[in-house]
Parts: C-alpha cells; structure tokens; sequence
C-alpha cells in the first residue's frame, strides 16, 4: 500500500483515524494492566456508529472494549479525544478501530503492537432504495457517484474519470443518496449499517457489485507501548468472542453486518 493511500485511509472515519495517530501515547503491558485494573482506551465522543459519549448506545468498539476488558477482569476507562493531533498527549493504552490492510508490511513503533482483527470493513456502493436498475458500478450512465472528499473511492473515481460528487462526511453521503441528490454513493459498511437502522429502506446496498481489494480492509484493536503477553491475551478473547458470536451481535445492535476479517500475513512487532 502506497504512503498516499495510507494517508487517504485516514479519511475514513474519526474513530479511524485516531487509531493511525495514537502511536505515541501511554500504554501499558500486561502484568501492569493487573497492577493497575484499568484500560484506557482513547474514542471520539461524537462517531456513532463506532463511539460516543452520553448517549444511549456508547458505539460498538466501545462495547467490545467493554466485554474484553471484563474478560481481562479490569475496567473499562474512556479518554475523549476529538482531534487526531491530541492522541500523543493522551494517556491511552488502547484505540478499538486499527486499520490493517491485508498484504501491507507491519506498522507500529517501539512496543505499539496490533491485536488479530476482530471484523472485516470496507466501502460498499449504495443506491437510492428505489432504484433498482443499479447492479453495479457500470450501470451508473448519468448522474454522479457521491464519494467523501480525499478519501480513495475519490481518488479511484477520478482516475476513471467517473462523475463524483464530493462531501465532508459519509452521513451527507448517504443522505444525499436517499435524497436522489446523487445516483450513488461509495460508504463504508458500519455507516451504511446504521443509517438503515434509523432510515430503514432509505438506500440499497448495491449486493452484486464485488468488493474492491482497494476498497477493503480488517479492524484490530491497537495497543500502545504493549508486550506480547498482552497481545496473545488480547487475540485469545477476540477468538473466543467471534466464536460465540458475541462481537457480530454487538454490531448487530448498531445494524452493522459482520464481516469475517481478510487473511492476514503474521504481524511481527517492529
């Protein structure tokens, strides 16, 4: 994956983006994780689906944040960030939303360290629920494809020299597209997922449009300045809360299918 693109993948949500930033904060190991009794986990107060402060529904990551830290037999301690520049000054030990893109070499600095991915995610095309004339991306003949501004359907629409119509979130996505402001739009998969639960029938997911690779990534939980015991700790409960189907429901709650992680090459500490 090319530096460029790595930077554009920031793009894709807050939560994202906090977790690509944060390499420099707190962390903890396992023994003093036991010391101690408590996770810091670092989340935007304002991004449902993944998190938010003082709602109803905290956001999923912070939900799994929930049951792992209890299966750990610690507790749970959120630190709100809202600007990606504040993470290194944050007293965190963890951010729920890595991305990990299949194939790339590893990433981390001294001991930051990712978890195995607990779900897959990606951009998904959606059309207006009327509309059912769209299969795939080629039937788009007229009108533009709304796509986030800078992020990489963008980039990739315009070197294809396809329409696009450009917005500051993927919400104004997606009500551009229930709308029929525009014919399409390229969203990720948890944003589509929660807009269906609160504007049920208002888009379609375009189901016959086949993943992009370049589109595509996992999610993994990020651990700050961290050993290996944690992080074997760490992959034993995400198996065991896959496995019993723990994590799918949790995003289930969100209206957030899950999606079984891409293969991954074994991840080694740098």
């Amino acid at each position: 994956m090319s530096a460029g693109r790595r930077a554009i993948l920031v793009t894709v949500g807050g939560a994202a983006a906090l977790a690509l930033a944060a390499g420099g904060a707190s962390g903890v190991t396992l023994a003093a994780l036991r010391e101690n009794g408590t996770l810091t986990v670092c989340a935007h107060p304002d991004a449902l689906p993944f998190s938010a402060q003082g709602q109803a529904q905290p956001g999923f990551q912070l939900e799994i944040a929930e049951v792992l830290t209890k299966r750990l037999g610690v507790r749970l301690d959120v630190h709100w960030i809202v600007y990606t520049r504040h993470a290194r000054r944050a007293s965190c030990d963890a951010v729920m939303g890595a991305i990990v893109q299949p194939g790339a070499p590893a990433e981390g600095r001294g001991a930051t360290r990712l978890t195995r991915s607990y779900m897959g995610s990606g951009y998904l095309l959606v059309a207006p629920g009327g509309r059912t004339e769209i299969h795939r991306l080629e039937d788009v003949k007229a009108g533009k494809i709304g796509v986030e501004h800078t992020s990489w359907p963008h980039v990739v629409l315009s070197q294809r020299a396809i329409p696009t119509s450009s917005y500051g979130s993927q919400l104004d996505i997606l009500d551009a597209v229930a709308g029929d402001a525009v014919v399409a739009g390229f969203v990720t998969g948890p944003y589509v997922g929660w807009y269906l639960k609160q504007h049920p029938g208002s888009v379609r997911v375009v189901e016959t449009v086949s993943p992009d690779p370049d589109f595509q990534w996992n999610v993994a939980v990020r651990l700050l300045n961290t050993d290996q015991a944690l992080v074997d700790a760490m992959n034993q409960l995400i198996d065991e809360l896959v496995s019993a189907g723990t994590i799918p429901k949790i995003l289930e709650s969100y209206g957030v299918r899950y999606v079984v992680p891409q293969p991954e090459p074994q991840r080694r500490p740098q």
